[in-house]
């Protein structure tokens, strides 16, 4: 899949949580206070249709946009990409590195490890069939 810009992705995240939308929909939604053109909005649906994670639909002599790739999709394309680029591919490292950080709160530590103690409930699961 080719890199989607920070601009696409907004774009993307709107898609994700309500679609089909047209052009002016995604617009309002993107820009409320109209400071920017609407055919910026034309231009970044173009390369999304483009890259194919973005389809162009005619509804009702309306063209509205759809994704084409689901967000927990995208998510696991782009967090092994990102796994690769900084951590050698290894989970584990880049887990390390962002628990070790003073930006993880408790709770957040505390949820991690709740999120672990599932996964390896699940692997023991797994075992015993």
């Amino acid at each position: 899949m080719k890199k989607i810009t920070h601009a696409e992705r907004e774009i993307l995240e709107i898609l994700w949580k309500q679609s089909p939308l047209s052009v002016r929909e995604l617009y309002s939604l993107l820009h409320p206070d109209q400071k920017t053109h609407i055919q910026s909005v034309r231009t970044l649906l173009d390369r999304l249709i483009n890259k194919q994670v973005v389809e162009k639909v005619n509804s009702h002599g309306i063209y509205v946009f759809k994704p084409l790739i689901d967000r927990e999709e995208w998510l696991k394309l782009n967090s092994t990409s990102f796994l690769q680029r900084f951590f050698n591919g290894s989970p584990a490292v880049g887990a390390a590195f962002f628990i070790n950080q003073d930006e993880m709160s408790k709770k957040d530590i505390t949820h991690l490890r709740n999120l672990i103690d599932e996964r390896l409930n699940a692997f023991e699961n797994k075992e015993e069939l």
